[in-house]
């Protein structure tokens, strides 16, 4: 299941997850500044049987997305898009520098003033992923649109998602449970997938080539014997 948050909500989430988080059943896999996977201990769902992913939690997973601004179609929407863009490029740079930023030049200059980027660049890590949230913040009123940032920048959504979809929640049926949804759940569908009423096999693979909802994936790999050193 994907869940998504606006900003202010998301930041919240992500402040109280570890002390939060019921540690019995479920473990972090997946912690970033647009999204947060959460894998459920009893179960496995395994995409790989790459090495270097053997000790990364493969359970069953819940995604928690964080829901950013977006172009509207007005300018302000998108010179402020512009900029995150840029600070996001400077903020996970391993080392940052500003070469990364050469290819997001807007016209003839960045958005964002270089002496800023370059100060943004010169922090410590931590930092530099403050500086970006607080850009976020003060940037959020510039469009009547959200999205999942990765997602607009692939040009995924059809057309705009407005703040206002996500006004209020009812719950919607799924499976044995009712889950929370916007209550303009149509307009939300419709600007991701236009007829999304209309199933469509798009040739992906999701549900993993192991997955169990009664085997704890550290127990699955021990059963065959694919790593004997693999982490309790």
């Amino acid at each position: 299941m994907d869940f998504g948050m606006m900003r202010p909500e998301y930041n919240r989430f992500v402040d109280v997850l570890d002390a939060e988080l019921d540690g019995e059943r479920f473990e972090i896999k997946h912690k970033t500044f647009a999204v947060t996977k959460i894998a459920h201990k009893q179960t496995t769902m395994i995409y790989s049987l790459d090495d270097s992913a053997i000790n990364l939690p493969q359970g069953i997973l819940i995604d928690v997305c964080a829901l950013d601004i977006a172009p509207d179609g007005t300018q302000n929407s998108q010179l402020a898009f512009n900029a995150i863009q840029e600070i996001l490029t400077v903020v996970f740079s391993e080392p940052a520098t500003l070469r990364e930023l050469e290819h997001l030049q807007h016209g003839e200059r960045l958005v964002v003033e270089l002496e800023v980027l370059e100060k943004i660049a010169a922090m410590p890590f931590d930092e530099r992923v403050k500086e970006l949230f607080r850009y976020v913040d003060a940037l959020s009123g510039q469009s009547s649109a959200v999205g999942f940032f990765q997602d607009v920048l692939d040009g995924f959504y059809k057309s705009p998602m407005c703040k206002n979809f996500f006004d209020e929640t009812i719950y919607l049926p799924f499976e044995t449970i009712e889950l929370p949804a916007p209550k303009k759940f149509d307009e939300v569908l419709t600007a991701c997938y236009k007829n999304w009423r209309v199933p469509v096999r798009d040739g992906k693979q999701r549900s993993g080539i192991f997955h169990s909802a009664d085997i704890p994936w550290r127990d699955f790999f021990r059963s065959i014997k694919f790593n004997p050193q693999i982490k309790s």
